[in-house]
């Protein structure tokens, strides 16, 4: 390790396919690339997050699905109501869809095509989409505008100053204040 630290200047990687563990490795795969490449390492992953998530509610239970993400939603069957991004095995979507049975539109999971394939038990009712999140957003229409941001920042009691987005707008900073 002292060595890739010294190499990179003692600065974070930057690049997927440029840090500690394709130092090591002696390869140009991002992780998930090359942990898939041994099935044991990949198992063990799944369930270290199966694990992880075992102890904690899931957030359908706590946090405010109605308001946020129902109330508003297109009744329309075909439009997309929820994008589980990186959702491995499914944990998310299949909570959402048990505790939110009759909710109009699609639920969208999402993960590398190695995860994708491995899910060997879904109904149907959530769609499987095989998507690396280091590329474009293939789901379109589904970030908030500045003014969903605004509506959203004032319903908890602060005012938007600025919207900041850098040139390449990957991210962007929502100044805001207390109202």
């Amino acid at each position: 390790m002292p060595t890739f630290l010294q190499q990179a200047r003692y600065c974070d990687p930057q690049d997927p396919k440029n840090g500690i563990l394709q130092f090591a490795s002696g390869t140009d795969r991002e992780a998930f690339e090359q942990w898939h490449l041994s099935p044991d390492i990949m198992n063990n992953f799944n369930t270290f997050m199966t694990g992880v998530r075992g102890s904690r509610p899931s957030w359908v239970h706590w946090w405010p699905v109605e308001s946020r993400i129902l109330q508003g939603a297109t009744e329309d069957e075909e439009s997309v109501l929820l994008v589980d991004v990186a959702g491995g095995l499914g944990h998310d979507a299949r909570e959402f869809k048990a505790k939110y049975p009759h909710s109009k539109g699609k639920i969208v999971l999402q993960d590398l095509p190695a995860v994708i394939g491995n899910i060997k038990r879904f109904n149907g009712d959530i769609e499987l989409m095989e998507y690396n999140f280091f590329t474009p957003q293939p789901i379109k229409g589904k970030e908030r505008t500045e003014s969903q941001w605004k509506k959203l920042l004032s319903m908890a009691g602060l005012h938007v100053n600025s919207f900041l987005v850098p040139k390449n707008n990957t991210e962007g900073i929502i100044e805001a204040e207390l109202a």
